[in-house]
């Protein structure tokens, strides 16, 4: 060794994980140093030495304690006794992720695309879910090039890592057999689906004999298990590669597990560990990491000291194309850490009015993720509601006994019914303005509403509808609430996350409000395919009761919806037009219209008088007949307008008739155009943007560019159209006046617009068609996006045109030319995508570009075309994809047309996960199942990723009539996919009511146990679904039941904050206290560290023992004051917990919030009498 040096001298921390790994490292010092005292508290022991003129301190985490955060109470011990150190380098092994990635390769963290070169991960079990919780700062500059010199170098000259390797086994000899490579080192690497093999099956008494050895052999071979199932990879030298690396606390060791990891977290994952995340997120340095497994259920030890050998080798010949000088110049990371607290300090005491210039700050982001929620906003509709209000009008409600009642009061619900036309939008908006007015008093006021419409049904899924209310209960708060932070860091690349998610986040972020108000305008209107309407209104109930929210909601008076309502506690109020209101707004509105009327008083009178006599509380009446005295210039005229009056179920129908014959009667050009106006908006998808439909009217058949100088003026093709169309002032919707004006159009279309759906399609396909369209794809959504703003007609053409074709112009001319022009149709396709078509997002750019037009015919169900496409082209290039198309959208004529030309419906190999039936089985499409189990459709195949059945797929679909189809084939009920989990399991975690209780029905087995040990009665618990949970409970579900990590139902409803199931479940049996057996806590603990504050008072009302300590002897109040959780900390406090209780390492409440870094926490504990230890 050499003399010994002083602390400030070293400028290098090198952090290991392993001995082995500590061994490698050491073996590659240019020299020894002699030890140094060590900085008071610092636990770490360290090896001294140099490596090319730089100083190095080298670490190893404490034997059996390898987590984030042992690694970073190392480093801040190590920067304390090191105060020059400039930068930390994390060495060791990790697993691989196939297939760039090979045993024995190293991989280096660096920033991949706008991801830092280390991402950490968690794994949420109440979903199933990988989800991203932090990342790693990328690697200082100098790190980063002194990597590209040495990329440059090895391009050059080679890498030095065979010299460094080498020169070990000549120091070292005794370090040589296991730390360099030999011929026992085998690499393979097993499909993904197959597991490890332990023991061979065997029927005689020589595998008791032989136990020792099978068990050793389980540990360190892969002797019994099958070679055919091996990866065919060519031999090559071992590489380094540069990019991500997950780390997490869970160990991985499955192969499915491994790339449903790396899928949940973008798929650009090339190793896998459990320390680097404890450098987050402020130490410089980088992360090196020799690959010694795959992460599955075939790993073992045999590659671990030589991926440590390499690893140490490569950070070695890193640090050789370093310049001391460079290091000098570098702040050292000591100063990093007390620049962090000094702001850290400074932000904890800023003021409010800072606080506010900090929000200011991050509105732009707050945006992003609110409009990633969802598109929809409903302000802008509700202000064209009070806009069109007449002062005063629905204040009869607001004054009522019913609604004081109402929005004094918690968790109730108040249902208004009307007849149609009665005002109760009107009346809705209303309501809303009276509870934001409220809510801009008092902040701790929620309010969230939906003004459902019968055109917007498609985009009013439940999923949109949850997502908007998320939005508005987000967007109103002070900040951006975490939880709503996390899913958006989660699910921002690609997907969306699920109800369930969604619903939890809900309820998380709702319950920051002390009053919760939800106004649903309609709910009528809502759409009843694949069950929307039932399955949203369960969604609110449950919300209503885990928020403790108050709900507000108009309908037509129709039985299965007002029985939902007919519950004790509800108020109710029927909505008519009253009198009062209805003469104020015709008292407006004649001043305004051109004839006799305006200039006559004692007309007006007259004219009012006898309108509110008529109109039998409809509101949308009186509105509509104001239309008809324009122009009038007698009396005459006048009254005999007044006697034109119908009774019941005729009076709209004249209104209509009436208004239509108005339009007739306009010159030749004002009649074609309000008819064109009529038509379009009678029979589009969805009501269309003002922009929108000005472009489709300046559409000219058989041009090729659109022409500006053509578009019209929407507002006064409007006023041609008799009162009938209504254009928003904020929303820009252009729409009918009123519901039952789109109800009288359906059932006369034909008459008015014949050839409708036949023009709308014409035009669609021309703008479609456009020049600027033949560019192809666009890089990115974004740019997609910026090519709908720029082509406002683009999205709707595209994502619309099929439904207008099939009902017109199916197999004709111009549609074939257009689907077969593979110029176009990209574009196209890709404008599909984002439309959340689910499985079918998944597809390559590959498949986009290529025959894209025949699935598109698939997608829409245009079956003359699609035979007219299969007499062209061959079935190979058409069949199995096109196939998958036609099922995911329903289309179960055209997916018979493309069986009956030969596609088969079980293919040989799964190109994308899923077969056909697996998608039409999970959207719950009866029609398209029913034909491929006919057409011989395989129901047991299991997809590849995930091998769920296709009776597991429906399950979590939640169709009952699907579920119920399969089952009479013989569907296997038992069934389990890749995590042992059967279709009961899926259908209990989505919170699929029906379908759980015909499984039950049907035998199914409610203790059944998923691979992790947990039961379908978990699944409902962890995910909030009350329901499930009682028809489980009333099954004889175990309540008691402890999954693998010897968790019980509680422990997983009681940490994700589900108060309605911890009561259900209590109600049942459960003991309140028992312990989860591996950690030895309690459910009050799990809703403690986690902040759930309704289910803690639940739990300390119900008797829980809030001192109750865990295998580590902490307590609530502990993990909750770490956690940093206020609330919950007061309301244990409140109970009496104590304070000054310490764990098994003499830690208290007061010490781990210190740790932390929660410092509003250490104010409150020493405020509430604890002390410094």
């Amino acid at each position: 060794m050499s003399t010994a040096k002083n602390h400030n001298e070293y400028s290098i921390g090198w952090v290991c994980s392993l001995s082995k790994e500590q061994a490698a490292a050491t073996a590659m010092l240019d020299e020894r140093h002699i030890g140094l005292s060590k900085a008071p508290n610092d636990s770490n022991t360290y090896t001294l030495g140099a490596i090319r003129g730089h100083n190095v301190a080298i670490t190893c985490l404490p034997k059996g304690r390898t987590s984030t955060i042992s690694a970073a109470n190392a480093i801040t011990n190590m920067v304390n006794t090191f105060p020059s150190i400039k930068f930390v380098l994390m060495v060791g092994i990790g697993s691989g992720v196939p297939t760039k990635v090979r045993l024995g390769d190293v991989v280096v963290s660096v920033p991949v695309e706008k991801t830092p070169g280390v991402i950490q991960w968690g794994f949420d079990e109440s979903k199933t879910t990988f989800e991203q919780v932090g990342v790693l700062n990328s690697p200082p500059d100098l790190l980063l090039s002194a990597i590209s010199k040495l990329v440059t170098e090895n391009e050059l000259d080679g890498s030095q890592i065979d010299t460094f390797l080498a020169e070990l086994g000549q120091k070292f000899p005794r370090l040589a057999p296991k730390y360099l490579r030999s011929e026992a080192l085998k690499d393979e690497l097993y499909k993904a689906t197959y597991r490890h093999v332990s023991k061979p099956p065997s029927d005689d008494e020589e595998e008791d004999e032989d136990e020792d050895e099978d068990e050793d052999d389980e540990i360190g071979t892969c002797q019994y298990c099958d070679k055919t199932k091996l990866v065919k990879r060519k031999p090559r030298e071992m590489l380094v590669h540069y990019g991500l690396i997950g780390s997490g606390s869970r160990v991985v060791s499955d192969a499915v597990s491994r790339n449903k990891l790396n899928k949940d977290l973008g798929g650009k994952l090339l190793c896998i560990e459990t320390e680097a995340a404890g450098l987050m997120s402020n130490f410089p340095g980088i992360v090196i990491r020799g690959v010694c497994d795959y992460a599955d259920s075939h790993k073992n030890e045999d590659w671990q000291e030589h991926a440590a050998a390499v690893a140490a080798a490569f950070a070695k010949e890193l640090i050789t194309h370093i310049q001391p000088k460079d290091v000098e110049e570098e702040k050292s990371v000591k100063d990093i850490l007390n620049i962090v607290n000094e702001v850290r300090v400074v932000v904890s005491k800023m003021d409010k009015n800072v606080e506010r210039i900090s929000r200011k700050l991050e509105k732009d982001q707050d945006l992003e993720i609110l409009n990633w929620l969802t598109q929809v906003d409903y302000y802008p509709q509700h202000n064209d509601y009070i806009r069109l209000r007449q002062p005063d009008t629905g204040n009869w409600l607001l004054d009522s006994l019913g609604y004081q009642t109402w929005t004094r009061t918690s968790a109730r619900v108040f249902f208004c019914p009307g007849i149609p036309g009665a005002g109760k939008t009107i009346i809705a908006a209303t309501v809303v303005e009276n509870l934001l007015a409220l809510s801009q008093n008092d902040a701790n006021i929620g309010v969230a509403f939906i003004y459902f419409n019968f055109k917007r049904q498609l985009e009013q899924s439940v999923e949109e509808l949850l997502s908007s209310l998320l939005k508005q209960f987000s967007r109103n708060q002070s900040e951006m609430p975490d939880i709503v932070q996390k899913l958006y860091s989660t699910h921002r690349v690609g997907t969306r996350p699920p109800i369930g998610t969604l619903f939890k986040t809900l309820v998380s972020v709702a319950k920051a409000y002390s009053k919760v108000f939800v106004v649903v305008d309609a709910i009528d209107e809502c759409g009843v395919s694949e069950g929307c309407r039932h399955r949203f209104l369960d969604q609110l109930f449950d919300f209503q009761a885990e928020a403790k929210a108050n709900l507000f909601v108009t309908s037509r008076f129709i039985p299965e919806i007002t029985e939902r309502f007919q519950t004790e506690g509800t108020l109710s109020l029927e909505i008519r037009a009253r009198k009062e209101d209805v003469q104020r707004y015709l008292e407006t509105r004649l001043l305004t219209i051109d004839g006799i009327v305006k200039n006559h008083a004692d007309l007006r009178r007259e004219v009012v008088a006898k309108i509110i006599a008529d109109i039998d509380g409809m509101f949308l009446i009186a509105k509509l007949r104001l239309e008809s005295f324009a122009g009038l210039v007698s009396r005459k005229s006048v009254r005999e307008t007044l006697e034109k009056r119908s009774k019941g179920s005729d009076v709209y129908k004249t209104a209509y008739d009436d208004a239509m014959a108005r339009i007739q009667n306009h010159v030749d050009s004002s009649r074609e155009w309000a008819m064109k106006v009529l038509a379009w908006i009678c029979c589009t998808q969805r009501p269309l943007k003002k922009i929108e439909l000005q472009h489709a009217l300046a559409v000219e058949l058989g041009k090729r560019e659109f022409d500006k100088e053509n578009l019209p003026d929407i507002g006064y093709l409007a006023s041609l159209c008799s009162g009938l169309v209504v254009i928003d002032e904020e929303s820009h919707n252009v729409r009918l006046v009123h519901y039952t004006t789109q109800e009288y159009f359906e059932g006369t279309w034909t008459k008015w617009f014949p050839t409708a759906h036949a023009q709308i399609t014409e035009t669609c396909v021309t703008y479609m068609s456009y020049d600027v369209f033949r560019a192809g794809l666009t890089p990115n959504f974004f740019d997609l996006r910026r090519r709908f703003e720029a082509n406002p007609f683009y999205e709707y053409a595209t994502r619309n045109w099929g439904y207008h074709a099939v009902l017109s112009m199916d197999g004709d001319s111009l549609v074939l030319d257009f689907i077969e022009n593979d110029k176009v149709t990209p574009s196209c396709i890709q404008a599909l995508k984002p439309m959340g078509i689910g499985e079918l997002q998944r597809f390559p750019k590959s498949v986009v570009e290529n025959t894209s037009g025949a699935y598109i015919t698939a997608y829409f169900g245009l079956s003359k075309s699609m035979k007219a496409l299969l007499e062209k082209r061959d079935i190979k290039d058409l069949g199995w994809m096109s196939l998958l198309w036609a099922v995911g959208n329903g289309q179960a004529t055209t997916a018979e047309v493309l069986i009956n030309s030969g596609v088969d419906v079980n293919p040989g190999e799964i190109e994308y996960e899923q077969t056909p039936l697996h998608v039409a089985a999970k959207r719950g499409y009866e029609t398209v199942v029913k034909l491929l189990i006919d057409r011989g459709a395989d129901i047991e195949t299991r997809d590849t990723f995930y091998g769920q059945t296709t009776l597991s797929w429906a399950a979590e679909g939640g169709s009952r009539n699907v579920v119920k189809l399969l089952l009479d084939m013989g569907a296997e009920i038992e069934a389990n996919d890749e995590d042992d989990r059967t279709p009961l399991s899926s259908a209990a975690e989505s919170g699929r009511e029906e379908v759980v209780k015909l499984l039950i029905e049907r035998g199914a087995n409610i203790e059944a146990r998923g691979r992790n040990g947990q039961t379908p009665l978990f699944w409902a618990a962890a995910n909030g679904h009350g329901k499930v949970l009682e028809l489980l409970i009333e099954a004889g579900g175990n309540t008691e039941v402890r999954d693998n990590e010897g968790r019980i139902p509680i422990s997983w409803a009681a940490e994700n904050g589900h108060e309605r199931v911890v009561e259900l479940l209590l109600d049942s049996g459960a003991n309140i206290d028992s312990k989860d057996s591996d950690s030895g806590q309690s459910a009050l603990m799990g809703a403690a560290m986690n902040g759930r504050e309704d289910v803690m008072k639940v739990l300390m009302d119900r008797g829980a023992d809030i001192d109750v300590k865990d295998e580590g002897g902490r307590t609530a109040l502990s993990w909750a004051a770490m956690e940093g959780h206020e609330g919950a900390v007061a309301l244990l406090l409140d109970k009496g917990a104590n304070v000054g209780v310490k764990d098994e390492d003499g830690q208290t409440p007061l010490s781990w919030a210190r740790e932390s870094g929660k410092d509003k926490m250490v104010d409150l504990l020493i405020e509430m009498g604890a002390v410094d230890i």
